[in-house]
């Protein structure tokens, strides 16, 4: 076992230099590219250990202070309760997203490999624990376990440290289980690409539930509360009495949960901690029971859901004997036929992408969920009020959030094809008609996430000036029309392989096109909205706020339109390294 652990951790490595290192046909550009790419990981765990040195300080003196007194117990547990309630979701919800997540990316040259089964599960089971949230709780844990005892509690101390091994047994069973029951539904194509759309899209519209309900909540408290008194003499001054908050309870809370609560893992953590203080040893040692055959259960589980996987993978090549049928060709209005060609090749792309299915369809759904959150808040300013409660303005904000989330796309335009990109590069197409194809495709893809905005906006608010609904696009497209020169110089001088079938780190542009994008992006908004403030809040005149943004799109015209060949002359000395992309 020890042999195989050491293996894994050299060929991990030796793959991090080859991936610094590359190819000898990589030009320096290249290899400054990947290099950043390769010791991002690297960077980030660096970054964390001022966290992981934090979270131990922090667990020890929280251990002390509870032992000692000074802090109260319930207080003390109840917030690790909720850290790791937390944390436990979180690691759901990114394990999902990110089902590749662990040592071993590439299963079918591993299992050729003399390695037990077994021992494979164990070691994707034990890289979880290189985790970000698991590499701070394991120390925040033991710690607090070591404080207990320091504080003279040895045997709250002990029940701690045990609990804290057997949450961590928790941790990463659960976190394997997602993994390997993700991947495995991937499998499928149809059933994995709407098991990744009906999840996201539930997860995005679910994670506003609770704030809608907290809203409400607070909503219906202020009614119930009786209404300040004011002095009904004249010339007094106007007082009002305000009302006292109730003070938060732990007890009160948890007399409020679900009797299932108890069979959660951070909520089984709280009893036998709770237990062993009030010095109920049988209650203590039951919960702990309780919380590692959960662990062990879990552990048993995504051994089955790994065999399964392995099955699924040994016979991967025949999943890939089928064939497609040729699409019809569509010729797109005032557009030599080339262009039209790589434009409607890159939407059918997207289209056909998990990732591309997810930045079109989670605008319109994410937009209607903020505007219903918006609308139940009473606290909202009146200037973000006016916001969600115009149509135009928000078919606005909806089309910042498609722009925003088409950046695997427009950061990335030449990594997304994979194979697909030597064939663009043998046909007889010329640099300027590539660029160009691909910047159309990119308008194409953001006009489709833009309807959908339009049709949850109208909803939402219909009614209106009509000229304000016309100038939006026009501004929207203007700024597209700017920042497409740079999405083509970033894209060939950052390209990175992207699998479009992943919603992990999978499928993202390089980081550095990424955050340069992001930037470029929000200052070219800048002017569009301030040309549609000033026609229509300041001057009053709606009509002016679509004259305004035309002129700024034939602006746009004209700056972009010699930017955009100057930066399609730059993919003739970068074919060779375009290419190579798989």
């Amino acid at each position: 076992m020890m042999r195989s652990l050491r293996a894994f951790v050299w060929l991990r490595w030796r793959l991090i230099v080859n991936g610094v290192r590359g190819g000898k046909r990589r030009d320096t550009l290249e290899q400054v590219s990947r290099t950043l790419q390769a010791l991002s990981p690297i960077l980030l765990g660096a970054l964390s250990v001022g966290s992981i040195i934090g979270a131990t300080i922090i667990g020890f003196y929280a251990g002390r202070a509870v032992a000692h007194g000074t802090m109260l117990p319930t207080v003390g547990f109840f917030l690790l309760r909720a850290l790791l309630g937390i944390l436990l979701f979180m690691s759901v919800v990114i394990t999902a997203f990110a089902p590749t997540q662990t040592q071993m990316t590439s299963y079918t040259r591993l299992l050729l490999l003399p390695i037990a089964r077994s021992t494979l599960h164990l070691l994707e089971v034990a890289a979880n624990l290189a985790d970000p949230w698991i590499a701070v709780l394991v120390p925040l844990l033991c710690a607090f376990a070591l404080g207990l005892a320091a504080g003279g509690r040895a045997d709250v101390g002990g029940v701690a440290a045990v609990a804290a091994v057997s949450m961590v047994l928790v941790f990463v069973s659960l976190a394997a289980l997602v993994s390997f029951a993700v991947r495995w539904l991937l499998r499928n194509r149809r059933r994995g690409e709407l098991f990744t759309l009906a999840f996201v899209l539930g997860l995005s519209l679910l994670s506003i539930v609770p704030a809608i309900v907290s809203s409400r909540s607070a909503a219906e408290k202020r009614a119930q509360s009786p209404a300040p008194e004011t002095p009904a003499a004249s010339g007094g001054s106007r007082r009002t009495r305000s009302v006292p908050r109730e003070p938060f309870s732990v007890a009160k809370f948890d007399a409020a949960l679900p009797r299932w609560t108890l069979a959660i893992p951070s909520e089984l953590y709280g009893v036998a901690l709770n237990a062993a203080m009030d010095g109920r040893r049988s209650t203590a040692w039951l919960a702990i029971a309780v919380l590692i055959g959960e662990g062990v259960l879990l552990f048993a589980a995504s051994s089955v859901v790994h065999a399964r996987l392995i099955g699924s993978l040994e016979n991967e090549q025949d999943h890939h004997r089928r064939f497609t049928r040729p699409l019809g060709g569509f010729e797109v209005p005032l557009t030599r036929p080339p262009v039209a060609a790589v434009a409607m090749t890159y939407l059918r792309t997207a289209l056909r992408s998990v990732r591309g299915r997810l930045a079109i369809l989670l605008p319109a759904p994410m937009l209607l969920a903020i505007t219903a959150l918006m609308r139940q808040t009473a606290d909202v300013p009146s200037g973000f009020a006016t916001v969600f409660h115009r149509g135009d303005l928000l078919f606005g904000v909806g089309s910042i959030l498609a722009l925003h989330g088409l950046q695997p796309f427009t950061m990335n335009l030449f990594g997304t094809d994979r194979a697909g990109l030597t064939l663009l590069f043998l046909s007889p197409l010329d640099d300027r008609d590539l660029a160009r194809g691909k910047i159309l495709g990119c308008a194409l893809l953001l006009g489709v996430s833009m309807s959908l905005c339009l049709v949850g906006s109208v909803i939402v608010a219909p009614g209106g000036d009509v000229w304000t609904w016309l100038a939006v696009p026009v501004g929207i497209a203007a700024v597209w029309l700017l920042a497409s020169p740079l999405a083509v110089w970033l894209s060939v001088l950052f390209p990175v392989a992207a699998d479009l079938s992943k919603t992990g780190k999978g499928g993202n542009p390089h980081p550095l096109a990424m955050l340069v994008g992001l930037f470029a992006v929000m200052a070219l908004l800048v002017p569009t909205a301030l040309l549609f403030v000033v026609a229509d809040f300041w001057l009053r005149r709606p009509p002016l706020a679509l004259v305004l943004e035309l002129l700024w799109l034939g602006f746009a015209v004209l700056v972009a339109w010699p930017l955009l060949n100057l930066a399609a002359s730059s993919l003739s000395s970068r074919r060779e390294n375009l290419a190579m992309l798989r």
